[in-house]
C-alpha cells in the first residue's frame, strides 16, 4: 500500500514537471451536502474538458470511496498559477494562455458552470464514487415493505424567507405530495421516514401520521443534521425503534445512504443534500414543493 502511493506521487510529480492543467475544488465551508453538490460539479467539468480532478479533502469525505480512489491535491506552490473559476468560459481563455504551466483550477460553489457533453456512464460513475466506504447501518424494514423517506429542513432556515420555497416549505406542502402517494400504493406495507433538523422529530411524525390517516403505513422521525454543536446527540426515532441510534460522527453519513437508498423520495426544492441522495439514489419516483422566487432586495 505504501509503495503505492509512493508510485502515484512520483508519477504525479512527473506530470507537473512537464506542465497541465487541473481542476479542484474551492475551500468551502458547506455541509456535507453541498461540499457533494460542489465536488459533482468539479469531476463533471473534469469529465468535459478531458482535465485531471485532484481531490481536497472535505468533512466526511473519508468515508466515502471517493477519498481513497481520487488524486490527492498537493501543495499549491506545486503549480505555477491558480485559477478561480466561476464560468467555464473564464476558464478556457485562461487554459489558452497557460500552455507549458503548472495550472489549477478552483471550482467555486457559487459559479454559474453548466457543463456540456458528459459521458452517458458519468452518473454511474459517480455513483461508485460517492459511495460509503464501509458497511453503513441500514433502516431494518420488513421484506416487502415500501419505503418513502423525506427530507424536512427546519432548524436554520426555518421563518428565513430567503429560503422560503427553496430549502424550507411548510408542513403542508410535503403532506399534499406524501398523501396522494400513499393512495396510489394502496395495501402495500409502507414506511414513511422523515428525515429532519426539527428539534422535535418524534412530533413531526405524529403531525404526518394524523395527517395522513392511512392503514399499512408507519412513520419515523430522525434527527438529520450536519452541524457540529448537534452531532453530540440523536433523537429517538417515533415508530421504529430499531432505527434509534446515537448521534456520532459518521451519522449523517448514514442518513445520506439510508436516504438515497429508499424506493421514493420527498425532497425540499434547494436542498443540497437530498439533492444529492436523489443523484447518487435509484428512486422510483421524486416529488418536489413547488420552488417559490427568493424575495428581491429592497
Amino acid at each position: 500500500m505504501v509503495r503505492t502511493c509512493t508510485m502515484t506521487i512520483l508519477l504525479l510529480a512527473t506530470e507537473l514537471s512537464y506542465g497541465q492543467a487541473y481542476i479542484t475544488t474551492e475551500r468551502w465551508g458547506g455541509r456535507f451536502g453541498d461540499q457533494l453538490l460542489l465536488y459533482r460539479k468539479a469531476k463533471a467539468l473534469s469529465a468535459s474538458l478531458s482535465i485531471p480532478y485532484m481531490h481536497r479533502p472535505f468533512c466526511h469525505s473519508d468515508q466515502l470511496k471517493l477519498h481513497y480512489t481520487e488524486h490527492r491535491l498537493p501543495s499549491l506552490t506545486s503549480f505555477s498559477r491558480v485559477i478561480i473559476t466561476r464560468k467555464i468560459e473564464e476558464l478556457q481563455r485562461e487554459l489558452a494562455s497557460s500552455k507549458g504551466e503548472n495550472v489549477l483550477c478552483l471550482i467555486k460553489f457559487r459559479s454559474g458552470i453548466s457543463v456540456p457533453g458528459l459521458p452517458t456512464d458519468f452518473r454511474d460513475r459517480m455513483r461508485s464514487l460517492i459511495s460509503p466506504q464501509k458497511p453503513i447501518r441500514p433502516l431494518k424494514v420488513p421484506t416487502g415493505t415500501t419505503t418513502i423517506a423525506v427530507h424536512i429542513r427546519k432548524g436554520d432556515v426555518t421563518g428565513n424567507q430567503h429560503y422560503f420555497g427553496q430549502k424550507w416549505h411548510r408542513d403542508e406542502e410535503y403532506i399534499k405530495l406524501l398523501r396522494p402517494l400513499l393512495e396510489q400504493l394502496g395495501n402495500i406495507p409502507t414506511y414513511v421516514y422523515i428525515f429532519t433538523d426539527d428539534a422535535k422529530p418524534s412530533t413531526l411524525a405524529r403531525k404526518f401520521e394524523a395527517a395522513c390517516k392511512k392503514r399499512n403505513a408507519s412513520f419515523a422521525a430522525t434527527f438529520c443534521s450536519d452541524n457540529p454543536d448537534k452531532h453530540a446527540k440523536r433523537i429517538a426515532t417515533f415508530g421504529s425503534a430499531d432505527n434509534s441510534n446515537t448521534q456520532t460522527s459518521n451519522a449523517i453519513v448514514t442518513d445520506f445512504f439510508n436516504m438515497a437508498s429508499c424506493d421514493y423520495l420527498i425532497r425540499p426544492y434547494g436542498s443540497a443534500f437530498s439533492l444529492m441522495a436523489e443523484y447518487i439514489g435509484k428512486h422510483k419516483a421524486v416529488l418536489v414543493p413547488p420552488c417559490k422566487p427568493k424575495p428581491q432586495k429592497a
